[in-house]
């Protein structure tokens, strides 16, 4: 995996140099959850993401696009632990799973009304770990923070809608991507049970096309 992100980032400069090519930087901001089976009571973390991606345009209206994208996935659980007199604890959980999504997407444009472009596309990708960690903090105690035993990488699919414009002589571009994991987020360690749970999020991006 790492010789491919070598040999990714070595083309790079000839993709962009190639005249039917197109590249796109983005920064914005990302909602994460969990889904999947048990059905837990998880709420979303909202974390900074980045990212760009190049786009091969095989036609005017079609075109193949990889992208790199920085996210923070996971969750927020919420639970109790019993007590030095057994009682209850409640205790809150944040799961922070940093991975650098790596989609492959079909992507289809149309220009509209002065000089505005709208771009879909959808398709498989990759999810590489960088940096997985949970935070637990409970009423009666510190936060305590610690690694996660997490899979180096996963599988999912990815979707995404972009609107380009021109402001002042650059193509200024608005967006989303949605991602959905098809393999599991690897919890089971120290969520009992959520052998079945998987990362899904929705990133609002903002950008260039150049």
């Amino acid at each position: 995996m790492k010789r491919f992100l070598v040999m990714a980032l070595f083309c790079l400069p000839l993709a962009i140099a190639h005249a039917q090519t197109t590249a796109r930087m983005l920064i914005g901001m990302s909602g994460y959850t969990m889904v999947g089976e048990p059905e837990l009571d998880v709420e979303p973390v909202f974390r900074l993401a980045g990212g760009g991606g190049i786009q091969y345009e095989l036609t005017p209206n079609l075109g193949l696009r990889g992208e790199l994208r920085y996210t923070i996935q996971g969750g927020r659980f919420s639970g109790t632990i019993p007590g030095n007199d057994r009682q209850p604890i409640p205790v809150d959980a944040t799961f922070d799973l940093t991975y650098l999504e790596v989609p492959f997407m079909v992507v289809g444009g149309l220009d509209i009304l002065r000089a505005t472009r709208i771009e879909v596309g959808a398709g498989p990708a990759i999810a590489i770990k960088v940096d997985t960690r949970n935070t637990f903090s409970a009423e009666t105690g510190p936060e305590i923070g610690q690694g996660v035993d997490a899979p180096p990488n996963y599988k999912g699919w990815t979707a995404m809608f972009d609107v380009m414009f021109p402001v002042r002589g650059e193509r200024v571009l608005l967006g989303l991507r949605l991602w959905r994991a098809t393999s599991s987020a690897g919890l089971e360690e120290t969520v009992p049970g959520s052998e079945d749970l998987r990362t899904a999020g929705v990133t609002l991006v903002s950008g260039v096309s150049f």
